[in-house]
């Protein structure tokens, strides 16, 4: 998904990089005064948020902003080391406590998905490829793929998968600091503090993610921009290697940088042209989130544990997207990732032998 190659997309992306570096700046200059403008309204996950709603309404505007993928793969791996770092002693013996919502994870996606499907089927008049990839929470690039070599249609499959991304990112924390009374702790205002984190082990980290990506290509590991660091990191950690923290300024920046790629990707759209489809694609974000809450309070009930991390693990965001607004929100990050990565597994499995049969004719 974020693979480079070089030195053959190094330099294409120099060559866009000289062209394009106006849209990058304005881009970067409306995430951030989106996120400044979360801080002084104290509201959660601003350097993720903020930037997400800014470059939305910039970009559905007609402003052209630009986020290149180039620039994500390193933000990404801020957001691995970090993630590993946070591993604790003990993790093995706790996912096995974790088996029972797992299973309740899949059943959701499950059950999810044929809703979805049949009210994009049904009611919004989607072919059934396109129905399906579209209901199918299990990464946007993913999907679309998927779905396009199936002969669904890429610009519906786009839209609702979006919004249905952008619907989880805006609803979960706002209902976690609404309904909840949540406060976020105070690494949202990492702006302002500075790391301890030595030159040295901050070069240590660099050359982990780099070595982890590597290996998780090669063995095909899921979102390999993110668990390859997170592995890496999280082993030698745990070795006893390295202890540190990424500085909080570095984190910042890379929510502001995931923020604004979320946005900017509805760059093109006019919504007077799909508002139908984005009402539709808003009606299944809704539904999959109500779904995941209806099933983290059934898990809660028999298996207890935080119903903050329960509902970070049933939401139907993208992979990364979740991890990073648990960490914002100082819940568990592995315990979500666990379960992200379940349903992301499950979604792999099933494309296969879903796609086929439903592109038979009849």
């Amino acid at each position: 998904m974020y693979s480079i190659k070089l030195p053959e997309q190094l330099s294409s992306f120099l060559a866009q990089l000289r062209q394009r570096w106006p849209e990058l700046l304005v881009s970067l200059v409306i995430s951030l005064a989106g996120a400044l403008l979360f801080v002084f309204l104290t509201l959660p996950l601003p350097w993720l948020i903020g930037p997400v709603v800014a470059t939305t309404i910039a970009a559905m505007s007609g402003i052209k902003v630009w986020m290149p993928n180039e620039l994500r793969l390193p933000m990404f791996f801020v957001l691995g080391a970090s993630f590993g770092l946070n591993i604790q002693p003990g993790l093995g013996d706790q996912v096995g406590l974790w088996i029972p919502s797992i299973v309740m994870v899949t059943i959701y996606v499950a059950v999810g998905i044929s809703l979805a499907t049949a009210y994009l089927h049904w009611v919004a008049g989607f072919n059934p490829v396109t129905a399906y990839f579209s209901a199918t929470p299990g990464g946007l690039i993913t999907m679309l793929a998927l779905g396009e070599s199936y002969g669904g249609d890429i610009r519906s499959m786009a839209l609702v998968q979006s919004v249905r991304l952008l619907s989880t990112i805006l609803i979960i924390p706002m209902a976690f600091r609404i309904i909840g009374g949540y406060v976020p702790p105070e690494t949202v205002w990492a702006t302002v503090t500075l790391s301890t984190a030595s030159f040295e082990e901050l070069f240590i980290l660099a050359v982990l993610c780099i070595l982890g990506y590597g290996i998780s290509i090669k063995l095909k590991i899921p979102a390999p921009y993110l668990l390859g660091p997170m592995i890496a990191v999280g082993t030698v950690k745990l070795l006893g290697f390295i202890d540190t923290a990424v500085p909080p300024p570095l984190f910042s920046l890379a929510m502001l940088c995931i923020g604004t790629s979320i946005g900017t990707s509805f760059r093109g759209i006019q919504v007077k042209e799909v508002v139908t489809t984005l009402l539709h694609g808003f009606f299944v974000g809704a539904l999959m989130i109500l779904l995941a809450v209806g099933f983290a309070t059934t898990t809660q009930m028999f298996n207890g544990g935080s119903m903050k991390a329960l509902i970070l693990a049933f939401a139907p965001g993208g992979f990364a997207e979740m991890a990073l607004v648990a960490s914002g929100l100082g819940i568990e990050v592995t315990f979500v990732i666990a379960h992200q990565l379940a349903r992301y597994l499950m979604v792999l499995a099933l494309a296969p032998l879903v796609g086929p049969f439903l592109k038979r004719p009849g």
